[in-house]
């Protein structure tokens, strides 16, 4: 008998890439009834069709597996997806916020040869707008900035890990409980380091300086922080600061916040003393 010519898989439909998007975006496992739970919402299906979804991507697909029982069963992405797959949110992110901010720093002809990728990821994030789980991510994009520099300045150094927690927090609307070094004007030349409660509003780049816009707890306007002077920040949780609006990223939608925080942070040059 002649061999039958394998044919190529069937693209994968909107329900298999977002369960793979979500076990990609956890290389260390998705617990089953979170996933059930997330897909049920998306889709507005019932269990036993996302169960069904899984099976497929685990047998037909060979693209996910699971491990453990029934109860606190995980799942995980595994091997080569198809081409047609779309980005994990996090390489949307990833990918969206280097053509918003940093974009000129490659080849026209690279930016050029990504065009298909940066489609892909504003897809990704902007598909099932009601998915509480890609809201983040979606926020995110309004909420950092670059402004040119007014003077050249050597850029002052910022903790790696000092950044990465304070860029968590922003990214969860999560309070931080913070130690920064502010001028003293009873004492002119001089700073003091003082211990804050603050929630996070946007990151603000200007030329070699970062900035954070934050609420500070006891204080009525909010203020431009810049990174260079914080010395720790530990986070707090979701309260902690009366007075602020966790909500203020969404606010506008994407950039209109953070055209707001620009003007603030221009406004406030407090800080650069």
């Amino acid at each position: 008998m002649p061999r039958t010519k394998k044919q190529p898989p069937l693209p994968l439909n909107e329900r298999e890439r977002y369960v793979l998007d979500h076990l990609i975006s956890r290389p260390d496992g998705f617990p089953s009834s979170e996933l059930i739970d997330l897909t049920s919402q998306a889709f507005g299906c019932d269990a036993r069709s996302v169960r069904r979804t899984l099976f497929s991507l685990r047998e037909d697909r060979k693209l996910a597996r699971y491990s453990g029982e029934t109860k606190g069963r995980l799942w995980f992405a595994i091997g080569s997806p198809p081409s047609d797959v779309r980005p994990s949110t996090d390489h949307a992110i990833a990918l969206l916020t280097l053509r918003q901010l940093a974009q000129r720093h490659l080849p026209a002809g690279v930016i050029g040869a990504l065009a298909d990728d940066f489609a892909g990821a504003a897809h990704v994030l902007g598909a099932h707008p009601t998915d509480s789980n890609l809201a983040a991510a979606r926020q995110w994009l309004g909420k950092t900035a670059r402004l040119n520099a007014g003077h050249a300045l050597i850029a002052p150094d910022i903790d790696e890990a000092l950044f990465q927690t304070i860029g968590r927090a922003l990214y969860d609307d999560h309070t931080l409980d913070i130690h920064y070094k502010s001028y003293n004007e009873s004492a002119p030349g001089r700073y003091v380091t003082r211990k804050h409660r603050i929630l996070p509003y946007a990151l603000i780049e200007k030329g070699p300086l970062w900035y954070l816009v934050a609420k500070i707890k006891g204080k009525e306007d909010n203020t431009a922080l810049r990174l260079d002077r914080i010395r720790s920040a530990a986070p707090v949780g979701a309260d902690g600061v009366p007075g602020a609006d966790p909500g203020r990223g969404r606010a506008a939608g994407t950039g209109g916040q953070t055209r707001a925080c620009l003007s603030l942070a221009q406004a406030r040059r407090q800080s650069d003393r």
